[in-house]
């Protein structure tokens, strides 16, 4: 598998597929981010995601607003749906960063909003009578809304994400991940 992860890191950092993804301004970079990150530190040359987590300094601060909006997504015909998917990478990012010592959720450059600001900006939009006010050709699907923050809880206390989840049933929510093992 290490053997695995590594060629599959060669291949996403050097084929025409994976440097377009690379440079992709939207969830495509993200999820690349994602990947980059998973299958180096998994490979037989590993490196620390704290080295790795300067690439997704770059993309946070290129893809989120001060107010928490992703222009990028928001430019779609399903904007919540490719909103969320981006927030969703976010957090992943968050986490693999979190594993390292990195907090990548609370990252801010130069005073610009962090993934947790993105997190804020789509919880406003939990409620079932908030309209999403950019375009979306399908009805959004608010429990997703409810499961990215939910399953941070306790990192969202002290935040405006923390009203949002008052929207959705406790069984419509994953249970609280134990972050002591």
């Amino acid at each position: 598998m290490t053997a695995w992860a590594g060629d599959y890191f060669q291949w996403l950092t050097t084929s025409k597929i994976g440097r377009d993804e690379d440079g992709a301004s939207n969830n495509h970079g993200t999820f690349y981010d994602v990947q980059a990150v998973r299958s180096r530190c998994s490979s037989v040359k590993r490196i620390s995601p704290r080295k790795t987590s300067g690439r997704a300094r770059k993309r946070i601060a290129r893809q989120i607003e001060p107010d928490g909006k992703m222009p990028r997504e928001l430019t779609r015909t399903l904007s919540f749906n490719y909103s969320l998917f981006n927030l969703h990478a976010g957090m992943q990012l968050a986490d693999l960063g979190r594993n390292a010592g990195v907090d990548l959720l609370a990252y801010q450059n130069r005073g610009w909003p962090s993934i947790l600001k993105a997190a804020e900006f789509m919880a406003q939009f939990a409620a079932p009578a908030r309209t999403w006010p950019n375009q979306q050709i399908r009805r959004p699907n608010r429990l997703r809304t409810g499961r990215t923050p939910a399953a941070r809880r306790a990192e969202f206390l002290e935040s405006k994400i923390k009203g949002a989840l008052k929207f959705f049933r406790p069984e419509d929510l994953p249970p609280i991940p134990n972050r002591s093992i």
